[in-house]
This record gives structure tokens, C-alpha cells and sequence, in this order.
């Protein structure tokens, strides 16, 4: 029914003839690539070439299409072609020792490969996520330059570009952004990154495209390719985590009948309270214990679903897809008030999830659709509804005389959101390409619970962008830029505490949080450059301009926020934040190395922040309040990225990244911003000549942290670390069936650390110890038959 409804709607615009489309794809030394992998971005179509490297569809309609061919350790292919062909198409693909390839960026603006866009933009792949180690999404992020994992314990994460997240980091899937209370720093981000085969991290401004929260940068998460026409896969993962005792599976299935196309994915893992290498830890000068060397009551589990049916036409594609989060976690006893010697004993089980706790269940439905209208032209919307259903419970405490609490309850959140997005892409010619777009959001919040942080308040958001691109020389000199206007809006209900003379009489109330209702506006733009010399070096000058409307909890909230220890308070005469972003970036390529470095440098005007004051919390061990305040600031730094091939298989490579902000008000640093790091990577890999179909990497990595001493006033600082780790992977195909076996090790001397940016550092509670991870992957698959 649905796709008749889109024939339909077909029919108004211009009806093109059908072309067949056929080519061949080879290797440098002319063999035909078996197996490589055809993509068409705007039927979302994937076709496998044959045994002499060729593939066809004769159900193409006449048109300009994007190819992207990819091939095990070559480079992949970007191709532009036009339909009808004039004469044969026959794509040669080069190989590829280096890491960072040529990749496409399918939805950063205009369709483009990276050297061609301004921005620094890194792509990674489901292999790539797939190294991860940790057990969520956010910390396979981590192996980007510039992005770091804001945790709380293990399995709670969210992604930081360039020190700053939150509500400066948009996370977008499948063109719509991910809204799940991301305000708080004590639950993780609602995706299951089993599910996540294609990402995109943006770094710097990128506001035109995303939106006004992305401030700092932008994970876009892309859909996964489907399967090759009648055709069917499946995986099976299974994973185990010894630091908490992990057992981890998910298991996958696609098919692709016609061109009617389904995937599904359920994912679950349980979890139990993590080592650490330490019997005590120090709060406020008391010596505190850690049983058995386990932080107590951090267990959880987790089970994630998703389903995506889709269609491919001959103009186009629609898919929905529809994915369930669902994730219950214990919190730290003392993370409830003081900690206590009492609260933290052995309770005879280190899997049993008891009070305080969280449970997090995010329901998401999206609608994308691509549609060609014209020759050059194509039209792309993105539809979605979320519902985030949050709440965090423990045993009520009654005090005074007010009404005896019966519920376990203590803060609830429920947040509904509906989102738009359309973009209508026009190639004007060869050089110049354009991208006009809309977006819109609705928000509701509902609030409940005995104890009060945010009231129940509505927000909506709207704007309009235009962006282009130029290719002033072809292959040499690109020019990129464009505008925006966002317009928003918040209206929040008043809320007050009541106060008891007796069990039975009320007098007035005290005022929590103030009636709210305000509307906000404004225009931003971006420019950038990206040059390419000789073939091997890249410049790329980026200048920007942001704009950050404040959010609901940041001017309403006010209370005890338990999960990350500290009681918040909001202003509600805040106003919206603006910056002017200055990025560089210089890369360079040779024929066993490349290498870039990244400097960046923001002038923030009225930048929003969570100020730790010096006033203690009226409300029973609420400690300090955590004040939202405003104040103009610099945040600057800077990334690096290098990687040598010593011998063909032996590879030696180091990143890092360095964040430095300060307030021009107060002569301190902005809060809550990570120091220094990076890691130094030593890989082999081997590949038996006699048996081709086998591939072994082996890997040593040292992962360091500079002190943080550049803090705000009254926050911790924190030293810094040296960690060890190492891994082994063997990949191996027997009768077209592929499998995957990892080994790794994490902090293999089990050194007792503390991350600046993780929310329990506050209660001086330790990092992980040694985790030993072993995970194994079944891939298979087949064809079908077709009418």
C-alpha cells in the first residue's frame, strides 16, 4: 500500500525513460574484482559483481547518478554517471595500505569525498565500530581524534567533539536527531551500537546542515546498506566483558526480494557490578570501602530491537524503520546522599540490580524517502516520532509533615518528539552543486516523581538553510558555504513545593521553578576552502558562526540530581548562546604514511555553563549547587592524526587531542572539560599466502591522559595515566561463510586511574581495572530466487 501511495505521487512529476546500466569492475592489474560492491546513493540499490567483475540493472530510469564501489583493502570508488551511458563503463580500483581512504560522504550537504569538503569529517564502518572493546557505541567513537566518552561507570556513555557535549554534540540517524533527555550526564545515549553499520563524525561547526546544537560538531549516523537484490544475510555476535562480567549477543537477519528489502536486529547483554584495583576510595577525608573490588550496585542489562522495511523504484527509495531501547542499570549507594560505610557492604550478589536505580526505554519510528526530480536533481525527506520514557527509582525518605510517599518513583521523565527534515539537492552544472533545506521540531515533556528536578514544559524549533558547493579547479580547489535561520521557542509550567505545619495543614509553597515562556531567533552561516597540492597535500580553512538556544533544564531546574551527584539549578533569565568557530586543517599523504593536524580556535558569546558555586544545597545532603551561569569564553585546541607503514603489514600510528577553555569573566576554565590525551598503535597483520582466505591483526596500543589542572573554581583536578592494551583478531572465510574471532585486553597492569570527565569522579571513585573481551561473529548468507 505504501509504496502504491508513492507511484502515485511519481506520477506529477516528469516520467523519464528506462536505461540499463551495466559496467565492469577491475582491479590495477586488470583481474576483474569478484564480489566488490556497487552502490547506488539515490535508488539506495546495491548490486555484487560476478566472477568477471561485471553487474547490471535494466530497471534504471535515464538520469545522473552517484556510484560508490567499494572492495576489500582497495580504495573505494566515487563515480558520476549519466544514463543512457555513451560508452562502457569500466571503474579500475586502486589499492589501498593506508587506513584513511577516499570515502564519500553521503549526506554532509552536497554528495562529495572528503578531501572535497571543508570540514574535518571522518567515516567509520561497522568493522571499524566493531573493534571496540567497550560496550557501548559512544566509546567505539573514541577512536576519532577529538572525540571522547563522557561516562558514569560502565555502559552509561555520551559523545564529546572537542570537550564539549551534550547539547553541543547533535547525534542524527537517518537524517533525524536523537532525542533522549541528552541534558543529563548520569544515562547513555538510547542506540544500540550493534545496529550501527556507517557513521559519520563532523568536527566544527556544523550548524548549517544539523542544526543550532551542533556547536562542536555532529555523529551522523547513516543507514546501513541493504542487501544486494535477492539476496538474504544473517549474524550472529556473541561477546564477554571480564571486568563486569558481560555476556553480550545480537543476531541480525536481511533480505532483499525484488527489490522489497527487510532487516531486523535484536541485541541483549547483562551485565554485573564492575572490578576496579582498589579497596577503598576517599570522600571528604573519609576512607570508604569497595568490597571484593566491585563498585557495588552498578550491574544492569539491556535489550535493543530494531526492524526496517524498504523499497527501492526506479526513482527512488522509502524505508521505516522502527528500533527499541530498553536499559536497566543500578546507580552507586552513595551517589543517594553521602556515602556510607553501611550502604556499601557485600549484599551477596554482584548481579542483582537494588535501589537507587534507572530504567531507560526510548521507542523511535523514522520515515526517510529519496526522490529523483529530474535529471540532476533529487528530493530527500526524513520523518520521525521518539519517545523517551525515563525514570529513576529509590526508597522514598519522608521528612516533616507532609503525606507519607508511596512509590519508588523519585523523578520521572517522559519526553515526546516530532521531527521533519527535507532537502532538495540541484547540480547546476559539473562545478556547482546546491542543497536547499527545512527542518522542524515539536517537544513535550511530562515530569513526575516525589522528588522535582524539571517541570513539565513544550519547545519547538524550526529553520531553513541553503548550502553549495564550488569546485573552483577540479581535483585542486573546492569553495563551500552557506545560511541559516533557526527560530525556537519553550514554554514551561510553574511548579512549587509545598510546605506542612502539621500532618494536616498546607501553607504556601515554596517556588521551585518559575512560569517560562520565551521565543528565540536567529541567522548563521559558514564559509570554507579546501585545497588539494600535487595530489598529497590538503588545506582546509573553515569560518563559522553558532548559534545555541538555552534549554528547558538549563533555565528550570532545580533540585537534587542524584545521578550525577550534585543539585542543579537553572536561570531562567538566560539567554542564547553565539560563537565565531575558526578551523584549519592540513593534511598530507605519501605512499606509506599520512598524517594531518587539526587547530581550532571559538570566541563564545554568552557561552552556558554548569558553574560549581560555593553555596551548599538547603535540601537534605544535596552538597553543592551546580548553578547554570553565562559568560563569553575562548575554547580552543587541537588534533593529530599519523600513521606509518614500516613494512607492508607492520603499521606504527598516534592520535591525540588537547582542549583548552577560559573564562573571560572569572580568569578560570570552563567545567567539566577533558585534558589532554591520545594513544600510540602498533598493528601487524598476517595473511598466509597458502591460504588466502585468512587474515590475522594483531595490535599493542598505549593509551595516555595528561593531569587536568586546568579546572573551574571549586571543581576537582584530576592526574593523569598511562594504560596498556593489546588484541588479537582472526577473520576467516570457509564456503562463503565468513567469521570473526577478537581477544583484547584493556589496562593490562591494572592501573588505578580517574577520568576527569566521568561523573564519578566527584565521589573519587576509580576507573575500570583489567578487562579481558572476547567476542565472535558468524556471517552468512545466500541468494534467492526470483519470479
Amino acid at each position: 500500500m505504501l509504496h502504491r501511495c508513492f507511484f502515485l505521487l511519481l506520477s506529477l512529476l516528469p516520467l523519464p525513460l528506462f536505461a540499463q546500466i551495466q559496467g565492469l569492475v577491475k582491479l590495477e592489474d586488470g583481474a576483474p574484482a569478484f564480489g566488490a560492491h556497487v552502490f547506488i546513493h539515490e535508488l539506495n540499490r546495491v548490486y555484487s559483481t560476478d566472477a568477471q567483475g561485471k553487474f547490471a540493472d535494466a530497471s534504471v530510469k535515464t538520469g545522473h547518478y552517484h556510484l560508490h564501489v567499494t572492495f576489500l583493502s582497495y580504495k573505494s570508488a566515487d563515480v558520476h554517471i549519466e544514463l543512457p551511458l555513451r560508452e562502457p563503463l569500466v571503474i579500475t580500483l586502486e589499492a589501498g595500505d593506508l587506513e584513511l581512504q577516499k570515502v564519500v560522504i553521503e549526506d554532509f550537504g552536497t554528495k562529495s569525498v572528503l578531501n572535497d569538503q571543508s570540514q574535518n569529517i571522518q567515516v567509520l564502518q561497522q568493522e571499524d565500530l566493531q573493534k571496540n572493546t567497550g560496550q557501548t557505541f559512544v566509546t567505539a567513537l573514541e577512536r576519532v581524534p577529538g572525540v571522547q566518552a563522557l561516562n558514569t561507570g560502565i555502559g552509561i556513555s555520551k559523545p564529546a567533539i572537542r570537550g564539549l557535549g551534550f547539547n553541543r554534540v547533535v547525534v542524527s540517524e537517518n537524517g533525524i536527531k536523537q532525542e533522549g533527555q541528552q541534558w543529563g550526564g548520569d544515562h547513555g545515549l538510547e542506540i544500540d551500537g550493534n545496529d550501527v553499520e556507517r557513521v559519520e563524525v563532523i568536527k566544527g561547526p556544523t550548524a548549517i546542515i544539523y542544526g543550532s546544537d551542533a556547536i562542536t560538531g555532529a555523529i551522523n549516523i547513516r543507514p546501513g546498506l541493504p542487501p544486494a537484490r535477492n539476496t538474504w544475510s544473517a549474524s550472529v555476535l556473541g561477546r564477554f566483558n571480564s571486568v563486569n562480567d558481560l555476556w553480550g549477543q545480537s543476531a541480525a537477519f536481511s533480505v532483499n526480494k525484488n527489490n522489497f528489502w527487510l532487516k531486523a536486529r535484536f541485541s541483549t547483554q547483562d551485565y554485573a557490578d564492575y572490578k576496579v584495583p582498589a579497596d577503598s576510595f576517599v570522600y571528604n577525608s573519609f576512607v570508604l570501602p569497595i568490597e571484593n573490588q566491585r563498585i557495588k550496585n552498578t550491574a544492569g542489562r539491556e535489550r535493543n530491537a530494531s526492524l526496517t522495511a524498504g523499497y527501492s523504484f526506479a526513482k527512488g527509495y522509502t524505508s521505516l524503520r522502527f528500533t527499541y531501547f530498553d536499559q536497566k542499570s543500578g546507580m552507586f549507594p552513595g551517589a543517594h546522599g553521602i556515602p556510607q560505610a553501611y550502604s556499601l557492604q557485600d549484599d551477596g550478589s554482584a548481579r542483582n540490580i537494588e535501589f537507587p536505580a534507572q530504567h531507560v526505554k526510548h521507542y523511535k519510528i523514522l520515515w526517510n524517502t529519496n526522490i529523483q526530480a529530474g535529471r540532476k536533481n533529487w528530493l530527500e525527506w526524513d520523518a520521525g516520532v521518539q519517545f523517551n520514557d525515563r525514570a529513576e527509582l529509590s526508597n522514598p525518605d519522608n521528612h516533616g509533615f507532609g503525606p507519607a510517599i508511596h512509590s519508588n518513583t523519585e523523578l520521572a521523565f517522559q519526553l515526546f518528539t516530532a521531527s521533519l527534515a527535507t532537502r532538495f539537492h540541484h547540480e547546476v552544472n559539473e562545478r556547482v552543486s546546491l542543497v536547499y533545506g527545512a527542518s522542524g521540531q515539536w517537544q513535550q515533556n511530562r515530569s513526575s516523581g516525589f522528588a522535582f528536578l524539571i517541570p513539565d514544559f513544550r519547545s519547538w524549533q524550526a529553520g531553513a538553510f541553503a548550502y553549495g558547493k564550488w569546485v573552483a579547479k577540479p581535483e585542486k580547489a573546492f569553495l563551500n558555504g552557506g545560511l541559516r535561520v533557526d527560530a525556537g521557542g519553550i514554554q514551561a509550567d510553574e511548579r512549587a513545593t509545598p510546605f506542612y505545619l502539621n500532618s494536616g495543614s498546607q501553607i504556601s509553597g515554596y517556588l521551585r521553578s518559575p512560569h517560562i515562556r520565551k521565543v528565540f531567533g536567529n541567522v548563521s552561516g559558514t564559509l570554507g576552502y579546501s585545497m588539494i597540492l600535487r595530489k598529497k597535500h590538503n588545506i582546509k580553512i573553515n569560518l563559522g558562526t553558532s548559534y545555541r538556544m538555552p534549554t528547558a533544564p538549563e533555565m528550570t531546574a532545580n533540585g537534587i540530581h542524584h545521578g550525577t551527584f550534585r543539585h542543579e539549578q537553572g536561570d531562567s533569565t538566560l539567554r542564547p548562546e553565539r560563537g565565531i568557530q575558526f578551523d584549519l586543517y592540513y593534511g598530507r599523504k605519501g605512499s606509506k604514511w599520512e598524517m594531518y593536524v587539526s587547530p581550532f580556535f571559538n570566541y563564545f558569546l554568552k557561552y552556558i555553563f554548569l558553574d560549581p558555586t560555593s553555596s551548599f544545597s538547603p535540601l537534605p545532603e544535596g552538597g553543592l549547587i551546580y548553578r547554570y551561569d553565562q559568560a563569553d569564553g575562548i575554547h580552543t585546541g587541537l588534533e593529530y592524526y599519523v600513521d606509518y607503514h614500516i613494512i607492508e603489514n607492520l603499521h606504527l600510528g598516534t592520535q591525540g587531542q588537547w582542549v583548552y577553555t577560559y573564562n573571560l569573566e572569572s580568569g578560570y576554565n570552563f567545567p567539566f572539560i577533558p585534558p589532554a590525551s591520545g594513544r600510540i598503535n602498533l598493528e601487524y597483520t598476517i595473511k598466509p599466502r597458502k591460504k588466502k582466505n585468512i587474515r590475522i591483526e594483531t595490535g599493542l596500543q598505549g593509551r595516555w591522559a595528561a593531569p587536568q589542572v586546568f579546572t573551574a573554581r571549586n571543581e576537582l583536578s584530576t592526574p593523569g595515566y598511562i594504560l596498556l592494551d593489546a588484541s588479537i583478531t582472526l577473520e576467516a572465510e570457509v564456503r562463503k561463510q565468513q567469521f570473526r574471532l577478537s581477544v583484547s585486553g584493556n589496562n593490562l597492569i591494572n592501573t588505578r586511574y580517574y577520568s576527569h570527565v566521568n561523573r564519578w569522579r566527584y565521589l573519587g571513585l576509580p576507573e575500570p581495572g583489567r578487562n579481558f573481551s572476547v567476542s565472535l561473529q558468524f556471517l552468512f548468507g545466500g541468494s534467492i530466487k526470483s519470479k
